[in-house]
């Protein structure tokens, strides 16, 4: 009987405790800051979005208010005035906040983003506010545009999935009613919520896929296939003479013997199911005598070109990588970053850490 009424007291004050951990829809604001933003996060929030925003706002596709109350709106006018006074650039700045609310239910943790308020220090310290976008407004400029990402992130990946990820260094400015004072609080907070084996719900998954530029060389040494690649391409000018009028170079020009230095390819390179894909996009022709043209292979019908591109998806020939998504690689780095993305040991979204230990 004693132990009856021992194991119901248990139950009920284990049960209340959980039920006290449990949560819906607390208002919380984070603050992320420029430089605390790792590479390997893939994207940096608070160089992007200002930025973004700013041209947003000056064109008349997004409000900005002067608070989340929402009560008064900023006009493009008035946003210059704060600049000037603050002599500050509100496309440029070093923090934002993110308006959030957080839900953690049944041992997941979501997070639903409400808001962000541009911000800044002035020449004193002080913290400047340029105004506040409401994310429900902005969801449907957010979620169809494309935030730049460098070597570790997706090739595409919206402005929307990005503030949703989380994968970025914040602190804790405010949890529910409790103002947060000081960064070790706020990793109290952080470690309370995220550090107890709670799952994030929903998760933003990055779509294992880079967007890579790369060179192609005919004086490549020891590469016989680029030099038999690059004639073919030539092949192509001089038997389709309209490629040359599509690239709106000058009539003289064809009659002169065509002959290519180099080529940049633009493709997406991906993994689906265990098998590497190469999506070619354009290529960038670069002639003797300094004239260019760009190609977009899903634009030109020629059979022969479609061979070309077949070539290309091949990958037999030396080639050179100029950028992962928005990032430059260095004519050192390229072997190891075509060597991680090739590796099954080497996460996808790990490459900079990779590379850079490699060249240590």
């Amino acid at each position: 009987m004693h132990f009856s009424r021992f194991l119901f007291i248990f139950l009920f004050v284990f049960f209340f405790a959980f039920k006290l951990k449990a949560y819906e829809l607390k208002p919380v604001i984070i603050q992320l800051y420029y430089g605390d933003q790792p590479d390997t996060a893939g994207f940096n929030l608070v160089d992007e979005l200002p930025a973004f925003f700013y041209s947003c706002v000056k064109e008349g596709k997004l409000n900005l208010y002067d608070s989340p109350s929402k009560k008064i709106k900023i006009t493009f006018d008035a946003l210059q005035q704060i600049e000037q006074l603050n002599k500050s650039k509100a496309s440029k700045i070093k923090t934002i906040f993110i308006h959030e609310l957080w839900t953690l239910k049944k041992n997941k943790l979501a997070f639903f983003p409400l808001g962000i308020t541009l911000s800044d220090f002035n020449e004193k310290g002080e913290v400047i506010s340029f105004g506040y976008i409401d994310l429900e407004e902005a969801f449907s400029i957010l979620s169809s545009n494309d935030i730049t990402t460098n070597a570790n992130g997706p090739a595409y990946l919206s402005y929307w999935d990005a503030i949703k990820s989380h994968r970025f260094h914040y602190h804790i400015i405010q949890f529910g009613k409790q103002t947060v004072r000081n960064k070790s609080d706020g990793e109290k907070i952080k470690e309370s919520n995220l550090l107890k084996g709670y799952k994030t719900n929903p998760t933003v998954e990055f779509p294992k896929s880079k967007l890579i530029t790369y060179s192609i060389e005919s004086s490549s040494e020891n590469s016989e296939s680029n030099k038999a690649l690059i004639h073919k391409l030539e092949l192509i000018f001089q038997n389709h003479p309209s490629l040359l009028d599509s690239c709106h170079l000058p009539a003289s020009f064809a009659q002169n013997e065509i002959a290519i230095e180099s080529v940049h390819i633009k493709e997406v390179w991906g993994e689906r199911g265990g098998f590497f894909e190469y999506i070619p996009i354009s290529v960038t022709v670069f002639f003797k005598g300094g004239k260019s043209c760009v190609l977009n292979f899903s634009g030109t019908d020629f059979t022969d070109f479609k061979i070309f591109e077949n070539d290309i998806t091949s990958k037999l020939f030396n080639l050179t990588i100029l950028s992962i998504n928005g990032q430059f690689i260095t004519q050192t780095d390229s072997p190891a970053y075509i060597y991680a993305m090739r590796s099954k040991e080497v996460s996808w979204t790990q490459l900079t850490t990779f590379v850079n230990r490699k060249s240590k």
